[in-house]
């Protein structure tokens, strides 16, 4: 019911910001204390197309940022550096968000070649069906394939309200934790090149690609090709540049510009970036070439797959917690990592707070900027009921 009431607010959403803002903390409360879930995998499958069939002709109301896809497919088609112009040196083909104006592209290979395809057959909503397409194909083969507990978890998420309202903004953040949920569900060959894919996506999906790791060689292949193939493609259409090896090391625009653009650490400018980021390039090559050649010559120890995984479970939490920014669709790598890790109630109760975390864009969205006076007094409000429903409904348990 939630989602539904969710999939017509983004269908109809009303000017007036003080209706957006209580339409969103309805929906929280009633995800909170009346969640749907379903064991039917015909009515999972049949919702996500469904969903995501509506949300491809629907506004950027919710976020704006898949404006600003459509935009860098566009040129890139036309050869044009992306991570070298902003769309303000560029001839206004799809109006881009304001903040997004004065910086070059921040965004990772996969989102790039979707906004490349979306482009080929229409400049002004093709990355959008793109999208939506894949998350259909994606979410629908999950609900066919996952099983036991994690079915239960993976309904209750796809019919809640933050679901719908970050597939409403088209981040590859869904995208990312659908493809790791994918890579531990698939055979050998299939989870490898999944995997291969992930460090394309984001940054903190790369994380979560260590923990999908497995010993064998038809994995450790499929992961090299997926990679090799998007490396090629970076080449070919992103980079467009000296080619080099010391131009590649100096100018790795992906992970520059997202720390220019992103700057989780705070530090000063992006000289202090450009200065080591050949470096982290370079140690995560060699790091890359030791676990092939272990993984070729005798097969990683549990206890070598178990430091990645460690790893990875650090990098999603460091690359989270740091973030100067926190917008609701960062959650999903932090989800992802605590279903893997069979934390289950705790990322089972984070969905409807993420409802909470777009009051915010009403404002926004009504010429007043960004208010978090209210997203605060709705998150303490939605605690402190859940705290306390938990503790009454313990208290009566205790009682019969």
């Amino acid at each position: 019911m939630a989602a539904l009431l969710t999939l017509a607010l983004v269908w109809f959403v009303p000017f007036d910001a003080s209706l957006v803002k209580a339409a969103l903390v309805a929906l929280a409360l009633l995800d909170s204390f009346f969640p749907v879930t379903s064991r039917s995998r015909m009515i999972i499958v049949s919702w996500i197309v469904l969903s995501q069939l509506i949300l491809a002709f629907t506004g950027f109301y919710f976020s704006d940022d898949s404006l600003r896809h459509l935009h860098d497919g566009f040129y890139l088609l036309r050869g044009i550096d992306i991570y070298l112009f902003p769309p303000a040196a560029l001839p206004v083909v799809v109006p881009t968000p304001d903040y997004h104006r004065m910086i070059g592209s921040v965004y990772f290979p996969v989102v790039q070649f979707m906004s490349m395809i979306g482009s080929l057959f229409s400049v002004s909503r093709g990355y959008v069906f793109v999208f939506h397409g894949l998350c259909s194909l994606l979410f629908g083969i999950l609900a066919m394939r996952i099983r036991g507990r994690v079915l239960s978890f993976f309904s209750r998420f796809v019919f809640s309200p933050a679901f719908v309202l970050i597939a409403s903004g088209r981040h590859e953040d869904l995208l990312a934790a659908a493809i790791f949920f994918l890579s531990l569900t698939l055979h050998s060959r299939g989870a490898g090149f999944f995997t291969g894919l992930l460090p394309f996506i984001k940054p903190d999906a790369a994380f979560l690609s260590l923990l999908t790791m497995r010993k064998n060689a038809a994995y450790l292949l499929a992961m090299i090709v997926s990679a090799s193939c998007l490396l090629w493609f970076s080449f070919q259409f992103l980079v467009i540049s000296d080619l080099t090896l010391p131009a590649f090391l100096s100018n790795l625009r992906f992970f520059a510009d997202w720390y220019v653009g992103y700057n989780p650490l705070s530090l000063p400018g992006p000289l202090f970036f450009v200065r080591i980021r050949p470096w982290i390039a370079l140690a995560a090559f060699l790091a890359g070439l030791v676990f092939i050649w272990r993984a070729a010559s005798s097969g990683p120890s549990r206890r070598f797959v178990s430091i990645l995984a460690a790893t990875g479970a650090a990098g999603v939490l460091f690359s989270f917690a740091l973030r100067g920014v926190w917008h609701p669709w960062y959650f999903c790598s932090a989800i992802s990592a605590l279903i893997f890790f069979k934390k289950r109630k705790l990322a089972q109760s984070i969905p409807p707070y993420l409802v909470l975390f777009f009051l915010p864009i009403a404002d926004l969205r009504a010429g007043g900027g960004f208010h978090f006076g209210g997203f605060y007094v709705a998150v303490l409000g939605l605690l402190v009921l859940h705290l306390g429903h938990k503790f009454l409904t313990r208290r009566n348990s205790d009682r019969l």
